[in-house]
């Protein structure tokens, strides 16, 4: 069931784009602890991604190593100012945690050699991975730039927030790997 909240808000700092179906909250942090409380008790809904070489993987197959996912767009300001910090991030942890960089639903290709240039030239450090379904309709979370979603080595969400708060996934990372 749908967490529907009726209010559709706008922050400057905050790209939203709209092509899935969740709707848009009006209280970030209430609406972020509610999907992890949900999401928890449920269970992370199963899933492929597919990466640039055409490999189909789950989250349920990195389970054992604590996965840090972050849902961006090309259009999203604020998503490209925070990805030298996430860099540095995946430069200090990336040996002991997944990190994967996800865009919305659309017309990408994720083998395509244009999209992989476009990818490259943000120098982003994530492994970028496409998926077969809206990754905001999956998690139920509204399309809003950044979303970082931190999933525990044992599978359950540690923490799933919105916007550019780079430290506060540098203090997951540390008080959990």
């Amino acid at each position: 069931m749908k967490i529907l909240i009726g209010l559709i808000v706008s922050f400057a700092s905050i790209s939203v784009f709209s092509q899935c179906e969740v709707p848009f909250p009006d209280n970030y942090e209430t609406l972020s602890k509610q999907l992890i409380e949900k999401l928890n008790k449920e269970g992370i809904p199963s899933f492929d991604f597919i990466n640039e070489n055409g490999e189909k993987f789950s989250i349920q197959s990195m389970e054992g190593k604590l996965i840090a996912i972050n849902y961006w767009s090309f259009t999203c300001k604020p998503c490209i100012e925070e990805m030298p910090k996430l860099n540095r991030l995946v430069e200090k942890f990336g040996e002991k945690a997944n990190f994967l960089s996800i865009l919305p639903p659309g017309n990408y290709n994720i083998q395509s050699q244009n999209l992989q240039k476009k990818i490259e030239s943000f120098s982003f450090k994530y492994h970028s991975v496409a998926m077969s379904e809206c990754f905001a309709d999956i998690f139920e979370v509204p399309m809003i730039f950044p979303t970082h979603i931190i999933i525990g080595k044992d599978g359950r969400i540690l923490d799933l927030f919105f916007g550019t708060d780079v430290s506060r996934l540098e203090k997951l990372l540390i008080n959990n790997i």
